[in-house]
């Protein structure tokens, strides 16, 4: 109790020197309060509306419900389980969407965070490239055989300029030599309304590229998250 009121009094002190860090502290205590409530205007107002998904309503997130309270992600050999038995869905994907990448291109580094994602993840989207074209399911097969990746709009602009040559491209990714096939339309960049603005897409095949703290097709190794798209007419109760 003596430590926890030290900790309290010195908290008061600084939010008192800082009164910009004050109302920041305030207005982030009083969204957790109301999350109850707008989660879901959230989501649908932030997530999907500014961007460029065709029906954007038809898509959600499943997770996985425990003893404990939340929701928590899937493994990925839970995945084709998944999308065989859920007959409710129009189409499913699976994707890890927080993959921190250390990319280089043209001898230039950065840090990036990009996405390990099934091929399917553009097809529950309904994402059309810019330029290029997305992974197939075929380079989406074979672990680590098929290095390809699309890129977001924002990447190409920045670091390459908006070169049309870019497909074709090499660029490393965490070690291993990619291929450049395809750029994400414009503002596109990635479907995690808080996370990071994903610019790299890999297959899913490449997990042991995009995710190294352990197997990502071992049942333990729970990181994958899971995304449907609901036909016309299922609501989200009969999919549940």
């Amino acid at each position: 109790m003596r430590t926890f009121l030290h900790d309290l009094r010195m908290a008061v002190r600084l939010l008192q020197q800082s009164p910009g860090l004050s109302t920041a502290c305030i207005v982030t205590l009083a969204l957790g309060i109301g999350a109850n409530t707008t989660i879901y205007s959230f989501a649908d107002a932030v997530l999907f509306r500014p961007l460029p998904v065709a029906n954007a309503d038809r898509i959600v997130h499943v997770y996985e419900r425990r003893d404990q309270p939340g929701t928590f992600p899937l493994s990925f050999a839970d995945y084709p389980v998944y999308r065989q038995q859920a007959a409710t869905f129009e189409a499913m994907a699976a994707h890890y969407p927080s993959s921190p990448m250390h990319v280089l291109i043209d001898g230039v580094p950065e840090a990036l965070t990009g996405a390990v994602a099934t091929a399917s993840y553009f097809d529950v989207l309904q994402l059309r490239p810019s330029i290029g074209r997305v992974y197939t399911t075929d380079e989406d097969t074979v672990g680590g055989r098929d290095a390809v990746a699309a890129i977001s709009h924002g990447l190409w602009q920045r670091r390459l300029g908006g070169d049309v040559g870019v497909l074709g491209r090499s660029m490393t990714v965490n070690g291993r030599i990619f291929t450049v096939i395809g750029v994400a339309p414009p503002r596109f960049a990635g479907v995690q309304a808080l996370g990071a603005s994903i610019d790299v897409w890999i297959p899913s095949a490449m997990f042991a590229v995009g995710y190294r703290y352990c197997d990502a097709f071992s049942p333990a190794c729970t990181i994958v998250h899971l995304l449907g798209r609901l036909p016309t007419g299922v609501s989200i109760d009969q999919a549940q």
